[in-house]
This record gives structure tokens, C-alpha cells and sequence, in this order.
């Protein structure tokens, strides 16, 4: 190899940048209780948990209302993990009883690096009033998306 293609490829390899890339968790399985708090579990190990703070004196099924200020935290299968309190989104009716949370939150995780997270995730909802009414939600299907 010549010195001068030798050289160049150094330098076109340091000039590049490494760009890690962002991986998606799928979470097949989970569970969301009466306060809409979420967990997660992700199909390859590990979960997550998403707390919308929705304002309850202005969102009401079927939405869509907006949430912001709420905490979403994680646990990857290696071990990784991160707590967040600027987890934000929307929430909203996707038709038939079901509805989507659809959020974001930034941050440190526990290794120090700075990552992007998109979180979604659906459920259905049956409500009803009256004497023992409420909402009662089973868990769908949803994933996270950790850039960095």
C-alpha cells in the first residue's frame, strides 16, 4: 500500500465520527394501573416504567390531552439504566377503546452517557359510571427507542 492511500485512509477515519446506533426495545407484555403509570416489559429482558402526569382536572377519555414534567425510568437487560423527569407526550384514543401514549424524555444514564428516549405504548380502556365504575386498562403492546 502507498504511503499517500495509507494516510489518507487514517485521516478519513479519524475525521469520520463513530455514531453509536439507537436501538429499539419491544415490550410485547405489561400492565398499566388506575393512575396510568405503565410498566413495560421488554421482550429481550429488562423494563420500563412511564408515569404521564395527566392533568385530571382537563383530560378525559378518549383525549387526546398533553402531559409534561412526568417521570419515565428504565432497566435494560445489561444492566443499564436511567430516570428521567422530563418525560412528555400525548395521550389519545387510536379508535375501538384504544389509546396511545406517545412520550419523550433526555437525559444521563447510569453509564454516564447522555441518551434520547421515545417511549409508545397502547392499552385498552373500558369505562363505565356509576356504582363500582371506573376505568379498568389491559396492556397491548409498546417499545422504547434509546438514542444516544
Amino acid at each position: 500500500m502507498r504511503l499517500s492511500t495509507l494516510l489518507f485512509a487514517l485521516l478519513a477515519a479519524i475525521a469520520v465520527p463513530a455514531f453509536a446506533a439507537s436501538s429499539t426495545y419491544t415490550a410485547s407484555t405489561g400492565n398499566v394501573q388506575s393512575t396510568m403509570v405503565t410498566t413495560m416489559y421488554f421482550d429481550v429482558g429488562g423494563h420500563a416504567v412511564a408515569a404521564p402526569n395527566l392533568p385530571a382536572s382537563s383530560c378525559y377519555f378518549p383525549g387526546p390531552c398533553d402531559f409534561s414534567a412526568s417521570t419515565l425510568s428504565y432497566v435494560l437487560v445489561d444492566g443499564t439504566s436511567a430516570v428521567f423527569q422530563n418525560f412528555s407526550g400525548t395521550f389519545h384514543s387510536v379508535g375501538s377503546s384504544v389509546y396511545e401514549i406517545d412520550g419523550t424524555a433526555s437525559g444521563t444514564n447510569s453509564i454516564g452517557a447522555t441518551v434520547s428516549v421515545v417511549v409508545r405504548y397502547q392499552f385498552r380502556a373500558w369505562c363505565r359510571s356509576g356504582r363500582g365504575g371506573g376505568c379498568y386498562k389491559k396492556y397491548i403492546s409498546g417499545s422504547m427507542t434509546v438514542s444516544p
